[in-house]
């Protein structure tokens, strides 16, 4: 693309089938040319949570190319980046399977268009797993700014799960809980920013051991983002702290979380947990967008950004 270009981009609210509902999401469509310091600095200006750049696949395959960016740092996986992504090229290019190339490896996506509004479902290129224990359940709810006892224990315990981006995985007693948490910056600048899960995912069920809808909040000060209304990639890490809690039947697990209700941007993430003898053997997470603009970023303003 010539340099007197501009680069041209989708915006989408994703995991939502309402306008200004669910989480936003840019789209470069061809960002052919950007240094890896033009895209951190396009995602810093435009400070959404992420920010995708789509490119060309790599040599012999075929598909896109993907990097994912938040204000602060890449991504080498992310849900609502892939949905969202994957509907705009649908939208433009057609296409029932998409594979985007992303840091992480291929992601297959599928999209589902027989009745009303196109979905897009993504496969994990990774299956998640347990990575390490949480801090103690009393630091954690001190961490939340919640008394004693909200953040749960025992048999239903906060763990560290990973898909390729790492979670602390906090159960709290119940939705007003989860309502009232506020994550105490100090805290876990001191206590988990430097640990092998520093993002936080807070959740909450009905039944733990039976239920299949959740609710959830998820913040992350590593990636500049203060609190994110719609999180795939946590929902894929997500399916290996269900399976510590309870025996997942043998099939398809199906659960449907929500998440952003407390920021006033209500999304709907769905989760589908593929167990085998046992084991998760897939893990599948799928959901809507909606289309609410675009525009066009100077090249010109990009070439003379400072540093």
């Amino acid at each position: 693309m010539p340099a007197s270009e501009d680069l041209p981009y989708v915006l989408v609210d994703v995991f939502t089938d309402t306008p200004f509902g669910g989480n936003p999401l840019a789209v470069f469509t061809t960002a052919e040319g950007l240094s890896d310091g033009e895209m951190q600095a396009i995602a810093r200006e435009l400070n959404l949570s992420e920010t995708t750049f789509v490119f060309p696949p790599p040599a012999g395959q075929e598909g896109h190319t993907v990097r994912i960016f938040t204000p602060r740092a890449e991504l080498p996986f992310a849900g609502h980046p892939t949905i969202g992504t994957a509907l705009v090229l649908h939208a433009s290019h057609g296409g029932a399977h998409l594979v985007l190339h992303e840091k992480i490896g291929p992601v297959p996506v599928r999209i589902l268009a027989a009745e009303g509004a196109p979905r897009a479902v993504l496969t994990s290129p990774r299956i998640p797993e347990r990575i390490a224990d949480a801090p103690p359940a009393d630091l954690l709810a001190r961490l939340l700014g919640l008394g004693p006892g909200e953040v749960l224990g025992g048999a239903v315990a906060p763990a560290c799960c990973s898909a390729g981006v790492p979670f602390t995985f906090i159960p709290v007693r119940d939705r007003a809980a989860l309502a009232r948490a506020r994550l105490d910056g100090a805290l876990w600048q001191t206590a988990l920013a430097d640990g092998p899960a520093p993002h936080i995912y807070v959740l909450t069920m009905e039944d733990w051991r039976a239920g299949t809808a959740l609710c959830a909040r998820m913040f992350a000060p590593a990636m500049g983002i203060a609190e994110d209304p719609a999180t795939g990639v946590a929902a894929v890490a997500l399916a290996a702290f269900l399976a510590g809690l309870r025996d997942l039947a043998q099939g398809a697990n199906r659960f449907a979380i929500r998440q952003g209700e407390d920021m006033g941007r209500p999304s709907r993430v769905e989760l589908t947990v593929d167990v085998s003898g046992g084991r998760i053997a897939g893990v599948h997470v799928g959901g809507g967008a909606v289309r609410i603009g675009g525009g066009a970023l100077s090249r010109a303003a990009l070439a003379r950004r400072a540093g």
